[in-house]
């Protein structure tokens, strides 16, 4: 592979093949990495993820609004929106959390292969930024950091490609079909 085509490569996401080797594919730990992967490349694991940055990137919305006004119409103290802005905040953190799972998860799985990809480091910085500042900072050194949320933002172009993704198998299912019943119909004259 010459310099053009890694640079090419290392900006789409990495779509790794499953470990092929031997000696892990018998052992505990290489059949649970092998199930690991599995999972992860499958459509149910890809459209969990893609349920969660939706609902992540709804509840961002949902607490920018809410700050947008409050800051507007000066009602920071009434309860309705603290409330609010609370339950936001605790959604944030479990949707951090499960974002760590799901990148512990894909390292386990690929091991340092995962990392290949400019696009999986990118992914891999803010969902460890977004953990980290949703679990230490709290008050105005929050305030001051909040403009890293926007970095979450970055999952909608994780939606956009696993729809790419999805949208690609879907459509070699139907060639693979249509060339079947090609087949069919040739042998049948």
């Amino acid at each position: 592979m010459d310099e053009e085509d890694l640079c090419e490569s290392s900006l789409e996401p990495l779509n790794i093949e499953p470990s092929k080797s031997k000696s892990t594919s018998h052992s505990l730990i290489g059949r649970s990495r092998k199930a690991t992967q599995d999972f992860l490349s499958s459509r149910a694991g890809r459209t969990a993820v893609i349920i969660l940055v939706v609902l992540d990137v709804i509840s961002i919305s949902a607490d920018l609004a809410i700050q947008l006004y409050t800051c507007e119409t000066n009602k920071t103290e009434e309860e309705g929106f603290l409330m609010a802005r609370n339950i936001l905040q605790y959604l944030s953190v479990i949707y951090s959390c499960l974002f760590m799972i799901e990148l512990c998860a894909s390292i386990w799985a690929y091991g340092l292969t995962f990392f290949k990809s400019l696009f999986n480091w990118i992914d891999a910085t803010v969902v460890v930024i977004s953990f980290l500042s949703d679990l230490f900072l709290t008050g105005s050194l929050e305030d001051a950091v909040s403009l890293l949320i926007v970095l979450r933002l970055w999952w909608i172009f994780l939606i956009v490609e696993d729809i790419v993704v999805l949208a690609n198998e879907r459509m070699e299912q139907f060639e693979d079909r249509l060339k079947e019943l090609e087949q069919e119909n040739t042998n049948l004259r």
